[in-house]
C-alpha cells in the first residue's frame, strides 16, 4: 500500500480516490483509471490466498479508492508448498484471477508486452545445446504503443582467459513521443575490467544512427533563452528541420559499488562516472564530448527504514563542425525515473510560438546539462 500512498500524494489524490486539481496532463493515468463519478481508481489487482492480506488493504484508510473486484483472496494459504499452491488451492481462485486481469486489460488504451530469453551458462561454440561456457546471452523483444525495443546482448566474462569481461550488444529501440518518433539503431562493443576494491572500469565504443521520424508538429517555435516576448522574435526552431546522423562514440566508464546488497540495499554506496567522445578521430556526421555521474547512498535508520540520497549530473558539448546539440543527444528531465512531480520529459529548455495574446505553446528541447538531486526515505 506504499507505493499508492506515495504516488497520491504526488499527485494529489486524496485517499477516496478524488482530485480536487484540475487535470493539467493525464500522464499519471497510466496507474488510475478515471471512472464517471470522477474518482481515480488504482489500475492493480491484489491477489492472496490468504484471506488476512487482504482484509489488511480493505480495513487501511485508501480502502475506498479500490475496486472490491479486484482484491482476490482464497480460503487459506499454500503454507510454502509449490505442489499445494499450484494444483489445489492456488487452482481455486485462477479463474477468477484470469477475469479480473482480462477486465484491467480491456479498459487499457495502451498496452505494452516483451518476451525475454536468457542463458547464464551459455557456450558459444558448445554445438548442439550450446551451454557450459559461462557466458552470457540475453534476448529481448519488447512492443507497445509509446516504445519498441529489439536488444540481443552476449557476455565473455573471461576473454581470453583472463580477468575481462567482454560484452557486445546489438539493439533497436523506438520512442513515440507526442511531437515525433525517435528510432535509434546500433550495436556496442564493450570491454570490463575488474580494478582492486571495490571498483570497475569499462570502455565501450558504439556504433548508432539515429533519427526523428513522423514529425506530428511542423510549426515553427522559438528557443526561449533567446525569445523577445515584446516583438514575438527569436531564433527559429522547428522539429521537422532535426536531421538523421550516424554516430561514433567511444565511452569510458568507472564504477564502485559498496553496497551491502545490490537490489535492496541498506548501507554503502554505488557511483558511475563516465567520459564520451563522439565524432572527430572516429569519424561519422556528430561531434559531441560529454561528462557525467550518478551516486546513490544509502544509511539505515531505526525500526528497519533506510534513508537514500542520490545525485546526478551529466553535460553534452559540440565542437569542431557540430555547433547545436541535436534533440537526440540532449538531456531531458522529468518523470518518475527522474524526478518526481513533473510531467516525462518537462524540466528543460523549452521552444515556445504564439497563439494569441499573452497566450504561448511551449514544448521541450531538452538541454546539454542536467543534475538532479532527491532524498527517499523507505522501509527495508
Amino acid at each position: 500500500l506504499e507505493i499508492w500512498r506515495q504516488y497520491n500524494a504526488e499527485h494529489q489524490i486524496g485517499q477516496d480516490g478524488k482530485r480536487d486539481k484540475a487535470l493539467e496532463d493525464r500522464q499519471f493515468l497510466t496507474f488510475y483509471e478515471e471512472t464517471g463519478a470522477g474518482q481515480y481508481v488504482p489500475r492493480n489487482l491484489f491477489v492472496d490466498l490468504e484471506s488476512n492480506v487482504i482484509d489488511d488493504v480493505k480495513r487501511s484508510e485508501v480502502a475506498r479508492m479500490f475496486h472490491p473486484d479486484f482484491l482476490v483472496h482464497g480460503k487459506e494459504d499454500a503454507a510454502n508448498n509449490f505442489a499445494r499452491g499450484h494444483y489445489t488451492v492456488g487452482k481455486q481462485v485462477i479463474d477468477r484471477v484470469s477475469d479480473r486481469l482480462r477486465k484491467l486489460v480491456d479498459n487499457c488504451d495502451n498496452l505494452m508486452g516483451f518476451v525475454e530469453v536468457s542463458q547464464g551458462n551459455f557456450d558459444l561454440f558448445g554445438w548442439p545445446n550450446f551451454t557450459g561456457g559461462g557466458q552470457k546471452l540475453r534476448l529481448r523483444a519488447e512492443a507497445g504503443s509509446t516504445r519498441t525495443d529489439y536488444l540481443m546482448s552476449f557476455t565473455e566474462p573471461w576473454f581470453m582467459n583472463r580477468r575481462l569481461a567482454m560484452g557486445f550488444d546489438l539493439y533497436r529501440r523506438e520512442r513515440n513521443y507526442d511531437d515525433y518518433d525517435e528510432r535509434r539503431t546500433g550495436g556496442s562493443l564493450s570491454l570490463t575490467k575488474a580494478l582492486p576494491g571495490a571498483n570497475r572500469l569499462t570502455l565501450r565504443y558504439t556504433l548508432e544512427d539515429t533519427s526523428i521520424t513522423d514529425v506530428a508538429d511542423t510549426n515553427t517555435y522559438y528557443r526561449l533563452e533567446t525569445y523577445d516576448f515584446e516583438t514575438d522574435t527569436g531564433d527559429p526552431y522547428a522539429y521537422s528541420e532535426e536531421e538523421d546522423a550516424t554516430k561514433s562514440a567511444l565511452r569510458t566508464i568507472w564504477t564502485r559499488d559498496t553496497r551491502n546488497n545490490p537490489f535492496t540495499p541498506t548501507r554503502g554506496n554505488r557511483f558511475t562516472g563516465f567520459g564520451e567522445l563522439m565524432g572527430g578521430p572516429l569519424g561519422f556526421d556528430t561531434s559531441l564530448y560529454g561528462l557525467g555521474g550518478r551516486t546513490a547512498s544509502y544509511y539505515p535508520l531505526w525500526f528497519g527504514h533506510v534513508v537514500s540520497a542520490k545525485f546526478r549530473y551529466e553535460m553534452v558539448e559540440g565542437y569542431g563542425d557540430t555547433e547545436d546539440v541535436e534533440l537526440t543527444d540532449r538531456l531531458f528531465l522529468g518523470g518518475g525515473r527522474t524526478l518526481r512531480g513533473f510531467s516525462y520529459r518537462e524540466v528543460g529548455p523549452k521552444v515556445v510560438r504564439p497563439l494569441d495574446d499573452d497566450t504561448y505553446y511551449a514544448r521541450p528541447r531538452g538541454g546539454q546539462s542536467l543534475f538532479c538531486h532527491r532524498h527517499t526515505v523507505a522501509a527495508a
